[in-house]
């Protein structure tokens, strides 16, 4: 899946191998001892955006809204900051636009409830990937 940063400092950890496959685009927690990232799960707060780039060659032919990192390698783990837009297709259905969001099981994003757990809002849903992609405003 697709994952970057619209608007923002590009800045991110690379020393950290994914225990399993993770979606670019998603959100992991990070093991600063094991110097891993998982998956985060549901309420997770200290999360990391997936925001990897393509190590394939052309040749290979590989979408890239199917591009995922695999178990063991490096990830580009970027710390979400206050009012940075990060563009994902790691969603939940039915989000719209303006919608208070926050990191779910999986590392992927889901409408949060009115409680103040709120880490993002959807700033823009398109499909720009020919798939539900939202921009999302951090808080």
């Amino acid at each position: 899946m697709a994952g970057f940063l619209a608007l923002g400092n590009d800045q991110y950890i690379g020393t950290y191998k994914s225990t399993g496959e993770v979606e670019n685009g998603a959100f992991v927690e990070l093991d600063h001892a094991a110097k891993t990232g998982s998956l985060a799960a549901a309420g997770a707060v200290d999360v990391y955006f997936v925001a990897n780039e393509l190590d394939y060659i052309e040749e290979e032919a590989i979408d890239t809204i199917d591009f995922r990192v695999k178990a063991d390698k490096f990830l580009r783990a970027h710390k979400p900051q206050a009012g940075e837009i990060l563009v994902t297709t790691v969603i939940a259905e039915g989000l719209a636009e303006g919608d208070e969001v926050a990191v779910g099981a999986g590392g992927q994003v889901v409408k949060t409830p009115v409680d103040g757990t709120a880490q993002f809002v959807v700033k823009e849903l398109t499909g720009e990937y020919g798939v539900p992609t939202a921009r999302l405003l951090a808080l």
